[in-house]
């Protein structure tokens, strides 16, 4: 039986491929970096969102996440944060359609989010749940809905009209609900 030699038990002893093996990482490594620098959403996420927040934490080091997500998602958080604040976590939310929070040849105040996006809303309003206003009719919770979230006048027909005329004219409100009114 033959005996083997030191860089036939150990391989990464056997200079040739280990020379291979660097070659290749080498090559690797530069055709990723000319691909990841020659796309326009790799920049924007190097340079705008990485070093930009990281600008941003080194200025700001002592605020809270709130205001962390203010500055950087502005009008849009202030409205969840204010639906967070002003509902229990064991509510149900009816919630407006994309046209209320974004109405068509109008600028929006919804800025820096997707507030009527249900996930990215879910995600700061979390435990309670969401009924978008085309799912109510086959929602579960739809008999459970506690809260109705009204935006640039959605939802108004949605509660009685004594209580929709105090509240017109308000950008926004969460109005609570006993027995939500038929369209």
């Amino acid at each position: 039986m033959q005996r083997k030699t030191k860089e036939q038990e150990h391989p990464m002893l056997n200079k040739r491929e280990l020379w291979r093996n660097l070659w290749v990482a080498a090559f690797v490594c530069l055709c990723s970096w000319g691909i990841f620098s020659s796309l326009e959403g790799y920049r924007w996420v190097y340079n705008d969102l990485l070093v930009a927040n990281m600008d941003m934490i080194r200025k700001l080091p002592d605020l809270t996440n709130d205001q962390k997500y203010e500055i950087k998602l502005g009008a849009s958080y202030k409205f969840l944060r204010t639906v967070r604040e002003n509902t229990p976590e064991s509510a149900v939310l009816l919630y407006p359609p994309t046209d209320a929070f974004f109405p068509k040849g109008e600028k929006s105040q919804f800025t820096g989010g997707e507030p009527n996006n249900k996930l990215w809303a879910l995600r700061f309003l979390y435990p309670r749940k969401l009924i978008l206003a085309s799912e109510f009719d086959t929602s579960p919770y739809r008999f459970y809905v506690n809260y109705i979230v009204i935006v640039n006048g959605w939802g108004y027909d949605r509660i009685p009209p004594e209580l929709a005329k105090e509240l017109k004219g308000a950008p926004f409100a969460i109005c609570p609900v006993k027995a939500i009114v038929e369209p």
